[in-house]
């Protein structure tokens, strides 16, 4: 039994470091679009104004499910970035124990 452990504990090693890997690149990505985002955001709010300015009522619509489409992105890169995470530490919490 002991030995069928010690099997399954050398073979998540290498699952960990894909794991970790992939947290790294997705924390990155996540960070380009972080950049990416603010700048959109920058533009959105100049089209805000001016559509408020001139009364485009649907051009202003428009403009908010954009920025909800980018909140649900913005959580759902989230969620999925925890949940690599757990399965990470769990992993790390059976093979170190």
């Amino acid at each position: 039994m002991k030995l069928l452990r010690f099997i399954v504990k050398i073979i998540c090693l290498p699952l960990i470091l894909l794991l970790s890997l992939l947290i790294h690149l997705m924390n990155l990505g996540m960070k380009a679009y972080g950049i990416a985002l603010s700048l959109f955001y920058l533009v959105l709010g100049i089209c805000f104004v001016i559509a408020v300015c001139t009364a485009q009522w649907n051009k202003i619509g428009v403009m908010a499910i954009m920025l909800a489409v980018t909140f649900i992105i913005s959580f759902i890169v989230a969620l999925i970035t925890f949940g690599v995470e757990v399965l990470r530490d769990k992993l790390k919490g059976f093979v170190f124990a």
